[in-house]
């Protein structure tokens, strides 16, 4: 008995502290507990001479950023990247410019040996500017673009490149 009583007595020293007139109180860091970290990320991957590059803000398990592929045969893409992270998987929106117009596309990542692997699937069109996953269809990683880490630059991808997608969306 003496000892329960010994260590609720310790345990109140601890997490109080003393001022005049003999009142307690505590001391809470409340946005310690409700704000997450926020990491930034940067990602380069390649296949063949086409170029894809990601700068990502991460905060808890949302994310957002930016997603630019430059492609040697087609028209590159450039536009803005949102989600949230489910387990390994980053799952997103990547609403993007190219040919002048803007469109949405689901975008998912598998994080997998610090590496990201684009996937790839079965898309329907929502509307004339929207593609999603189709339902119950499976989404297969690493039959397309594995991104590696690389250290995080805001300027990863060129300034011009990102004016292209703000200018069209202002």
């Amino acid at each position: 008995m003496k000892q329960l009583f010994f260590a609720l007595a310790l345990v109140m020293a601890v997490s109080c502290t003393s001022k005049k007139g003999g009142e307690t109180s505590q001391t809470v860091d409340s946005t310690a507990l409700t704000t997450p970290k926020t990491e930034y990320l940067s990602y380069v991957g390649s296949i063949k001479r086409d170029t894809v590059k990601l700068e990502l803000e991460r905060t808890g398990d949302n994310f957002k950023g930016f997603l630019f592929y430059k492609l040697r045969n087609a028209e590159n893409s450039q536009g803005e990247y949102k989600g949230t992270i489910s387990g390994d998987t980053l799952k997103g929106v990547y609403r993007f410019m190219s040919k002048g117009f803007v469109s949405n596309i689901d975008k998912y990542f598998l994080l997998k040996n610090n590496k990201l692997l684009e996937g790839s699937g079965a898309f329907m069109m929502v509307d004339d500017t929207t593609l999603t996953f189709r339902e119950n269809e499976r989404v297969i990683f690493g039959d397309s673009y594995v991104l590696s880490p690389v250290e995080y630059s805001p300027t990863l991808i060129p300034q011009t490149e990102k004016d292209v997608y703000y200018g069209q969306n202002q």
